[in-house]
């Protein structure tokens, strides 16, 4: 390092602020070059960290952020000291790790491919895009040993990785978000409902079997941390389904409801009135709840027994001025196939 006295021409107020305007890679070239700039650059840092920590705690309904968010939470409740003690490695690796996860963008698909990163450890994520080979039990085992602390699982194809599905979910309990897309609608996926941590779940639930339906969505409230829950599709979701939900489920902010759906939607009157007055008896008890967004698709539901669109449009601004967020839109289209790969809406 240089000498300090050879950089007292400028106070260190001048110098801090020069050094905000630096990308974080040449504020840490900056570190090497004296004492009093490596205190300067790391105070920087310290504050970056700490702002950040609080807005972390916030779950929303998109998954990018959501694995930003509880990824970035997880490392940081992986140090044993505050803050303001971290050493400066320390602030550096969190705070490339947080510009790296937020500006990572989806996987580009060339074709499809194995996994095969077995020897990784400490992961904090997995964004299974690629099929597991079969049999796996040997590297799906090693794998688990080194990342128990998984808190974000992201599988895009679970039908093509059915035995990495139930080994990730079944042994990584510290899971926080979850998506699954294109399940197995023979399997009940009730491993789930044992991941008491999480607070974010994405799934796309079709099932030849109903009672794997019912028994999956009546059992969510005993996911005590749900915040956000979003069907992309589950065939045969009724408003009984729905009722269930809001009434058990009593963390949930954020409530997105399936495409190919049976609900008639004239649960929104009872969801309507126990906003309105909420001292009544009604068992409908959205406390937490801000957003719902839902289908009335007419090709699973006869027209006739759905609520009209007219009152829909009077409930909905009722609703904005009670401070949920209502987003509904009538559609009659059904999917290509049961439970069809690269759905999403």
């Amino acid at each position: 390092m240089v000498e300090q006295s050879e950089f007292q021409v400028f106070p260190n107020e001048i110098w801090l602020n020069i050094f905000t305007f630096l990308d974080l890679k040449t504020q840490r070239l900056v570190t090497n070059v004296s004492k009093s700039f490596l205190g300067l650059v790391v105070s920087i840092w310290k504050t970056k960290v700490m702002k950040l920590k609080p807005l972390l705690n916030h779950i929303n309904g998109d998954h990018k952020s959501v694995k930003l968010k509880v990824v970035m939470n997880a490392l940081l409740d992986d140090k044993v000291v505050p803050i303001g003690q971290f050493t400066s490695t320390d602030l550096y690796e969190l705070l490339i790790k947080y510009q790296t996860l937020s500006t990572s963008d989806n996987h580009d698909d060339h074709g499809y491919a194995f996994f095969h990163d077995y020897d990784r450890t400490g992961c904090k994520f997995l964004d299974l895009y690629q099929k597991w080979p079969r049999p796996g039990a040997k590297s799906l085992e090693k794998f688990i040993r080194g990342n128990k602390d998984l808190v974000y699982l992201d599988i895009s194809d679970c039908r093509e990785n059915i035995e990495a599905v139930h080994h990730l979910t079944t042994q990584c309990t510290r899971l926080e978000a979850l998506r699954m897309l294109a399940t197995d609608p023979l399997i009940p996926y009730s491993e789930i409902l044992k991941l008491k941590s999480l607070k974010f779940l994405e799934i796309q639930f079709d099932s030849f079997y109903r009672d794997h339906r019912d028994d999956f969505i009546f059992s969510l409230n005993q996911l005590p941390l749900l915040q956000v829950l979003k069907f992309q599709s589950c065939y045969g979701m009724t408003d009984q389904h729905v009722v269930s939900l809001l009434e058990r489920c009593s963390n949930l902010t954020i409530l997105h409801l399936p495409f190919n759906t049976r609900i008639n939607g004239w649960f929104l009157e009872s969801l309507l009135e126990r906003l309105k007055s909420p001292d009544s008896n009604l068992d409908i008890i959205p406390e937490n709840l801000s957003s719902l967004k839902m289908f009335i698709n007419t090709a699973y539901i006869d027209l006739h027994t759905v609520i009209p669109e007219l009152y829909v449009r009077t409930i909905q601004d009722e609703l904005k001025i009670l401070g949920l967020d209502l987003q509904i839109e009538y559609v009659h289209k059904k999917l290509s196939s049961f439970n069809p790969k690269d759905f999403y809406v």
